[in-house]
């Protein structure tokens, strides 16, 4: 998994380091941890919660009233254990000794036998995206839970999210720091300047929930984006900087809610995977509280109200009318869809982790002390899976319990994607990887954040022409399945990051057949610091059991002086942008994307020429005086040489280049491009290659 998350770049690091170092007072020696819920290895584990009808914990649970499926086949389990510590005595002071678990007797061990003592609960009190009245119900929740729910056996850190992850307090088993640092914490929220960054993974071809469409102008829409990938960058650092704490660990998130924003779908479903392959359960706290309001019930019937609304008006504009129940309520339709996507998406994430959302409340007493008793006292198994899994595949998890009027809780499932070890797939051990179908890839490297990591992007085609499909009878038409995962090894040959995507393709037989011409694009965004790496990925066809893969090595330089250029990008065409994607996307300008070109060679055609685009980096507050100078030549032998003024930079110190190179002077072959840019005795460079076709 990766070590270096996208957003919060500078904060963020602190906060890995911060989270991994106790400042509490040592705790009792734990016993062996169960094995962590890890996927590409030979053991998963997970924890789960049961409840009787009334609510009240079940405590006597026997492994053999417990069933575990993964995509519905029963798993044998390998171990299955009870933890539980006392409940917590309001007001009591802070860190002392801390009391013994009781486990349950697992194979091997004797019933009651002496408990061994267990290892301190894991709790991070976060808050982030909250109004005033918001910032005012967060702080009286986190008060709640630091009163009655801090126990010398919980271990609690709080931070915020402003843009990025800021630390606010480290960890403490004392009430009264904790009540401190959920004051400053609330208070201090939209006192950072926001800072958007794209999300690790983000692949900006792909459509969306529509929510943006709702959200008034394109900067309101960029802006609102802007802030829900920041705070799913930040879950994500999060998420990395605890997942070597031992046990289940407990994340309280306090927000008046986020949406996915387009294209990041599977950003979010990253999440929530790490989240399960790292033990951490998210509840969600909706500090709006109670809404009077009345609710649609879900998003599609609010927004189908709304467009309904929208279509009348249209059809009504014509003449004169008085005005609807309809039309003087459809801000409060709208208002309302909104708030189901962020309800939707809160307990989405809430559920599929382990925990539950707190929603439609002001009175947070009961759910903070129902989340206490999930965190002293829960339930952990593991098992070894019946069948192995393809690369990149979810495997849904369902936990059953025989014992009448029962309910469990626990997670939903996890993504099949290799582990930090290297080696983790057999075809990347490999000296060749497979290539049973065109695959092409390129990378690309943009600016950086305040002195972090570098926005870099990876873009891969893989060519449709061979790929097989099979008839699904309950659809009435062709499908097909292209999966992709890889991962990134910085110089020592360590694993950074690993990335999956899975692309669900069908049709008639008609649509099929003029696919074959066509390629399916996919890509991947990447947050690296300065450094040599290698990018090993594998495209698979999976109703064609065909694997297609690449190797790239690469480098991030390090900065020098005051000006920096990224990677040249040779343009295949310009389209519009989506308005509902990405703000942050590298290759958007203003309207409009670049579709790169991925080493397909061009035409040569009497007055075309070929665009190469290209960002530079001054010093915010830089003035214009930047000159860039392109120059193509062939095995060492310029052809084509040409230079302009660039214009001023914008306030972040940005400037977009966008040069043509003339190509109806350029013979069949393959050029090398480079482009200089200079301002006052300073220069940066880079190349790329084109090939002319004939």
């Amino acid at each position: 998994m990766s070590k270096q998350m996208a957003g919060s770049v500078v904060s963020g690091v602190f906060l890995l380091a911060s989270l991994a170092s106790a400042q509490a007072p040592p705790a009792p020696q734990a016993p062996p941890a169960a094995p962590r819920f890890v996927s590409g290895t030979e053991v998963v584990a997970l924890d789960l919660i049961v409840r009787d009808k009334k609510g009240k914990l079940v405590t006597d649970l026997q492994e053999g009233e417990v069933e575990v499926l993964e995509d519905g086949v029963p798993q044998k389990l390998t171990s299955f254990r009870a933890i539980q510590t006392a409940a917590p005595v309001a007001g009591a002071p802070g860190p002392a000794a801390a009391p013994a678990a009781t486990p349950a007797a697992t194979p091997g061990e004797q019933p009651g036998a002496t408990p061994a003592p267990a290892a301190p609960r894991r709790v991070v009190l976060i808050f982030g995206r909250l109004s005033s009245d918001g910032r005012r119900l967060a702080q009286s929740a986190g008060d709640e839970f630091a009163h009655k729910q801090v126990t010398p056996q919980t271990v609690v850190s709080v931070v915020r999210i402003d843009g990025g992850l800021i630390p606010v307090l480290d960890r403490t088993s004392d009430p009264a720091a904790v009540k401190e640092g959920v004051r400053q914490a609330s208070a201090m929220i939209g006192a950072a300047a926001p800072r958007p960054g794209g999300p690790v993974g983000a692949d900006n071809s792909y459509a969306g929930q529509q929510l943006g469409r709702f959200t008034g102008g394109a900067g309101a829409n960029d802006s609102a984006q802007a802030e829900n990938i920041a705070l799913i960058n930040a879950l994500i650092t999060l998420v990395d900087g605890i997942k070597d704490d031992p046990g289940r660990k407990t994340v309280l998130l306090f927000t008046e809610g986020f949406s996915v924003p387009p294209g990041y779908e599977h950003v979010f479903a990253d999440l929530q995977s790490r989240s399960n392959r790292a033990n951490v359960s998210f509840y969600a706290i909706d500090v709006r509280g109670l809404q009077l309001s009345t609710q649609l019930g879900s998003t599609g019937n609010a927004l189908a109200n709304t467009q309904a609304i929208s279509a009348q008006n249209a059809l009504n504009a014509g003449g004169s009318v008085a005005v609807s129940r309809g039309e003087a309520t459809q801000d409060d339709t709208l208002q309302t869809s909104l708030r189901s996507d962020v309800v939707d998406t809160l307990a989405n994430l809430s559920t599929s982790t382990g925990g539950f959302l707190v929603t439609q409340t002001n009175d947070f007493g009961k759910p903070l002390a129902r989340i206490g008793e999930d965190i002293r006292g829960y339930y952990e198994a593991s098992y070894v899976p019946s069948t192995p899994g393809v690369p990149g595949q979810f495997r849904k998890i369902e936990v059953r319990v025989t014992r009448k009027d029962t309910k469990v809780q626990s997670r939903s499932g996890y993504y099949t994607s290799p582990p930090s070890a290297a080696g983790a797939f057999e075809a990347f051990a490999g000296s060749q990887l497979p290539s049973d179908f065109e695959v092409r890839s390129h990378f690309y490297r943009f600016g950086r954040e305040e002195g972090g990591p570098f926005d870099c992007l990876i873009k891969i085609e893989a060519s449709l022409a061979q790929a097989q499909f099979k008839e699904d009878p309950a659809k009435g038409r062709l499908v097909g399945r292209i999966a992709l995962v890889g991962r990134v090894l910085d110089g020592k040959g360590d694993v950074v990051d690993t990335f999956a995507q899975d692309v669900a393709l069908g049709g008639t037989p008609e649509q099929i057949e003029a696919s074959r011409l066509q390629t399916l694009p996919l890509a991947r965004r990447l947050k690296l610091p300065p450094g040599s790496y290698t990018v090993e990925l594998l495209v698979r066809d999976v109703v064609g059991d065909k694997t297609s893969g690449q190797r790239l090595a690469l480098t991030v330089p390090a900065p020098e002086g005051g000006l920096a250029i990224s990677s040249l990008v040779v343009v295949s065409a310009v389209e519009p942008a989506d308005p509902k994607s990405d703000p942050t996307d590298p290759l958007r300008i203003a309207d409009q994307r670049i579709v790169p070109n991925l080493g397909r060679a061009v035409v040569a055609a009497p007055g075309a020429s070929l665009p190469i685009y290209y960002t530079v980096f001054v010093k915010p507050g830089a003035t214009e005086g930047v000159t860039a100078t392109i120059e193509v030549s062939r095995e060492g032998r310029t052809v084509a040489r040409g230079s302009s003024p660039m214009p001023a930079p914008d306030a972040a110190g940005r400037i977009t280049g966008l040069s043509p190179i003339p190509l109806q002077k350029l013979q069949p072959g393959t050029y090398d491009v480079k482009v200089r840019v200079s301002k006052e005795g300073l220069s940066a460079e880079e190349t790329t290659t084109v090939t002319v076709g004939s």
